[in-house]
């Protein structure tokens, strides 16, 4: 059964640049420089915002995005997420922070608190897991 499985997942030719490759390494070198052309930055291009036109925010919106979180702005958002999803990083479940609410709000708001005036986060803190945006550079 192991051998089908792997007889069906592998690639016994492929054309690159209009050649079939048929020889196992060079197919294996053929797929990781097609890969690596794909991934890698060439540095010429870049995004360009040129004829786009953007809406000018107010001065109150403005003033609105330097603002701590207000702790019914982090409790609606958590309150908006989906309470069924698989636990994240932290073995917890969305619904634990959901229904915990009163119990750990001291400390997440803590948390938001510190990124607000930081604008980074605690060292103990894996950020691989957890991307907050700053409302303004810190």
């Amino acid at each position: 059964m192991a051998n089908a499985h792997r007889k069906r997942n592998s690639l016994a030719r492929i054309k690159i640049n209009g050649s079939w490759i048929i020889e196992d390494a060079d197919i294996k070198n053929g797929v990781v420089h097609a890969f690596k052309l794909l991934l890698s930055d060439s540095g010429n291009w870049r995004p360009s915002l040129d004829g786009m036109q953007f809406e000018r925010l107010g001065e109150q919106k403005a003033t609105r995005l330097e603002e701590p979180f207000s702790e019914e702005e982090v409790f609606g958002a958590l309150m908006d997420l989906s309470c069924e999803k698989d636990p994240g990083p932290d073995g917890f479940p969305m619904a634990f922070w959901q229904l915990s609410w009163e119990l750990v709000k001291v400390e997440v708001m803590s948390f938001f608190r510190e990124f607000h005036e930081n604008g980074r986060f605690v060292k103990s803190l894996n950020a691989t897991f957890l991307v907050l945006i700053p409302r303004k550079r810190g």
